[in-house]
């Protein structure tokens, strides 16, 4: 006996007065969430739904490592025609993959790809307890934040990358230099800081809505439950102190990545 297993169908918004698709890109807890709602509380885009680009839920639909395939998914989801209109996709489209993957998209008009970039400590913290949430395996769960960063990458994390790193410090670090290389080739790549979208909030998307010809009349900040949340860890001093020698040092190995990361 031949059975059918049901799929779980995933479901995004469109919009006949959406004419390009936004990409909101990061290492995992850069801030994606966070970018994604401060864009949606302030246009027509939507975060409810957002397109998850991941394995789950398009595992089966997408080859995640084939440019021209994900060229071809993005382009058949962002023009939809129905009853003789045509709609644009209004979902923002949240990934963690390398930029290599969407080479084929770059430089087009109708599609903004914002790469959203974080502090290594801050991200690589968060990170630590990040994967510590789930009951699978998604990457190793060790018991401080050093011996995390300084492990190779294993489990289900490792979906985010093109080939092996020595550590995790080294994965974050080459992700945030791929997109950076990227932004200074193609057009349609903008950098956004967390630091400044936190600190700086009005201003930042003020410059975004300039850049996605949005009108706006008064500038919105989401309300930061709708985010990802981390569990709790204990951490003593110490073991914070010496996580943050590590990365101050190996950060400054890389002078280039280092002024993006602090000047911003």
């Amino acid at each position: 006996m031949i059975i059918n297993l049901e799929k779980k169908q995933t479901q995004i918004c469109v919009d006949e007065d959406i004419n390009k698709s936004i990409f909101v890109c990061s290492h995992e807890r850069s801030g994606a969430h966070f970018l994604m709602n401060s864009i949606a509380a302030n246009s027509n885009y939507d975060v409810n739904p957002y397109l998850n680009f991941d394995l789950i839920p398009l595992g089966d639909t997408v080859n995640f490592f084939s440019a021209s395939h994900v060229k071809s998914f993005i382009d058949e989801i962002s023009n939809i025609n129905l009853k003789n209109k045509k709609y644009g996709l209004s979902s923002l489209i949240k990934t963690h993959h390398p930029s290599y993957i969407f080479e084929d998209l770059f430089n087009n008009q109708n599609f903004f790809f914002f790469y959203i970039y974080r502090d290594p400590v801050e991200t690589l913290l968060s990170f630590w307890k990040f994967i510590h949430h789930w009951n699978w395996h998604e990457g190793p769960k060790l018991d401080t934040p050093l011996k995390f960063v300084k492990t190779e990458p294993e489990g289900q994390m490792q979906r985010y990358q093109k080939k092996s790193y020595i550590n995790i410090f080294l994965r974050w670090l080459n992700h945030v230099l791929e997109w950076v290389e990227a932004s200074n080739k193609f057009k349609n790549i903008y950098l956004v800081s967390y630091k400044k979208l936190n600190l700086d909030f009005n201003s930042t998307i003020i410059k975004i809505m300039h850049l996605l010809e949005i009108p706006f009349n008064k500038i919105i900040k989401p309300s930061k439950n709708n985010y990802i949340n981390t569990i709790q860890l204990e951490l003593s001093s110490n073991d914070r102190n010496e996580f943050v020698k590590y990365i101050e040092e190996n950060l400054s190995l890389f002078p280039e990545i280092k002024k993006i990361i602090r000047d911003n």
